[in-house]
């Protein structure tokens, strides 16, 4: 999020010049630190931020101190990312399929690693165990860093990432992939199937977007989503998402709204039917 950030306030300081775009890093909490910063600022045109998944899983999981929807003024979605399933060398090399009739047969004996509690990759796993009837002990960590180190050495079984994240691990052989979790097959692992052709309709994306404070007047939202948009759809943007392993997908202010709205509810409804909601 901070690189496509800091890519995004050099262009549109450009655009804007002599006005400088400053980035203004706020970590923490799964991003929700930041993006309640932003919930609590003015909504004068000067303050935007980067939201993420996390914006539309976490408050299936638990009260959270901001609405996505009533605190926040959605203007543009930038791009998203598919998932990764993959595993450890030191696991048979097999089809998907046999691989996972081997997991099934052994509830619980096999591990999975994310980089947290209610992250998109925790919640596709979620999701995987229920679609695909098996059962995978969680080992969340803080952060993707400790879990490709536990993999790769053979100490976690299965991972599940970003597939931009995954990619320099392939290429060392510390990883094997097994499944994207896209629509298609991902360009850049045109040899490794989908889940949803083994599990039907197990798609999931991670997205990256712009949003605003709630309040925002809709002539200045419509001015910031034109230079967004043209920002968003300039060559060297895409240059920039494709050097991240980030598939160009933008939508513009009302699209994304809907697009968050769809992805609460879908959220929502995996974590009421897998019991995952804090009791706090």
């Amino acid at each position: 999020m901070d690189i496509l950030a800091r890519a995004l306030c050099m262009q549109l300081s450009t655009l804007w010049q002599p006005q400088a775009v400053v980035p203004d890093y706020k970590p923490g909490a799964g991003t929700l630190l930041g993006t309640e910063v932003l919930a609590r600022s003015r909504p004068d045109g000067h303050v935007m931020g980067v939201v993420a998944t996390p914006l539309v899983i976490q408050p299936a999981l638990k009260s959270l101190r901001f609405h996505p929807e009533k605190d926040l003024t959605p203007l543009a979605r930038m791009g998203t990312s598919d998932l990764l399933l993959s595993c450890s060398p030191s696991l048979p090399t097999e089809p998907l399929n046999k691989l996972l009739e081997r997991v099934r047969s052994r509830p619980g004996h096999y591990t999975c690693a994310t980089a947290g509690v209610g992250s998109a990759m925790h919640m596709t796993l979620e999701m995987l165990q229920q679609r695909a009837g098996l059962e995978l002990r969680h080992v969340p960590f803080n952060g993707a860093g400790p879990a490709f180190v536990e993999v790769a050495a053979g100490r976690v079984d299965f991972l599940i990432e970003p597939v931009f994240s995954c990619l320099p691990h392939i290429a060392q052989n510390r990883l094997r992939p097994l499944a994207s979790t896209g629509r298609q097959r991902h360009t850049l692992l045109n040899q490794v199937p989908c889940l949803n052709e083994s599990i039907r309709d197990l798609v999931v994306q991670s997205f990256f977007g712009l949003a605003a404070p709630a309040g925002m007047s809709p002539a200045l939202v419509l001015a910031l989503q034109e230079d967004l948009w043209n920002v968003m759809n300039s060559s060297a943007w895409r240059e920039r998402l494709q050097s991240q392993g980030i598939e160009h997908a933008p939508m513009r202010a009302s699209a994304f709204a809907d697009y968050l709205s769809e992805q609460l509810n879908f959220w929502n409804q995996l974590a009421n039917e897998r019991g995952l909601r804090s009791s706090e």
